[in-house]
């Protein structure tokens, strides 16, 4: 019992990082709230299948993980046959968000560089998160940050580009 009250601790008091997680993969406020909602729900109702307490944080993560990809699946499927619509203005150098960038990435590099940067974790910390070997962890990590410097990079240049046009 003590064990069940520890999780359930830990899911109120970390919930903000949970937050942060889903809110990178979901994109929006709202939906990345009921991730978060989501994910309480399944860490209580599955809290009898945690075999070891001690990684609870870790199944945690992998929980709100999956669950933000599942809902980003859902959305997919509900906005099939739905009429797309145009957006007006590209972005900019100045709009251009973290999660934007992020975003370019696949979700398990997005994962890893998440975990990494925002979360504070080792990489052997995240390869037991996202279930990966470390050395392949490691891969993901130094080619997402050569993919998001390119990004940035071309992202500067064509700031710097349309600054001069306007001139």
């Amino acid at each position: 019992m003590a064990d069940d009250e520890q999780i359930f601790r830990k899911i109120i008091d970390q919930r903000d990082r949970f937050y942060r997680v889903a809110y990178s993969y979901v994109g929006n406020e709202q939906d990345a709230m009921d991730v978060v909602q989501d994910v309480a729900y399944k860490a209580v109702k599955n809290l009898r299948r945690l075999r070891e307490p001690e990684y609870a944080e870790t199944w945690l993560f992998r929980v709100t993980i999956n669950t933000s990809l599942d809902f980003l699946r859902k959305r997919s499927h509900e906005q099939v046959g739905l009429p797309t619509e145009e957006k007006g203005a590209n972005d900019d150098y100045e709009s251009l968000t973290v999660f934007d960038m992020l975003r370019q990435l696949d979700h398990t590099s997005r994962a890893v560089i998440i975990l990494h940067f925002m979360e504070g974790k080792t990489f052997q910390q995240i390869s037991a998160i996202i279930e990966k070997n470390v050395n392949t962890v490691k891969t993901l990590y130094y080619k997402s940050l050569k993919t998001l410097k390119i990004q940035l990079s071309e992202e500067a240049i064509n700031h710097v580009n349309e600054s001069k046009r306007l001139e």
